[in-house]
């Protein structure tokens, strides 16, 4: 069954399957989720990050994003850019939403 996600900071709704996705180096269930607008720090991350994995970021389709950063640890995202909008969203767990605000 398929869940609709919305984005806490806009009218975004992203149809996933329930299931457990990536955030940093956990997997959390759907329904502790909720996207957000991704940092620009982050955004360029995945960019970057994307790129050197051969990966296309097409607006409308969600990616899970294996991601090596220098100091940090390793971690999946799981990230979308709605169509027509640009703003590329992150999904991060509800109780970790208070470091993305």
């Amino acid at each position: 069954m398929a869940s609709d996600v919305l984005n806490r900071n806009s009218n975004v709704i992203i149809d996933l399957p329930d299931g457990d996705y990536p955030f940093f180096d956990e997997r959390y269930a759907l329904k502790e989720m909720v996207w957000t607008d991704a940092p620009a720090e982050l955004e360029s991350l995945f960019t970057t990050q994307a790129k050197a994995n051969g990966i296309d970021l097409v607006a409308g389709v969600p990616v899970e994003l294996n991601c090596r950063m220098p100091d940090f640890r390793d971690g999946s995202f799981l990230i979308y850019i709605p169509l027509g909008s640009g703003l590329m969203q992150l999904l991060v767990p509800r109780k970790r939403l208070k470091g993305f605000a």
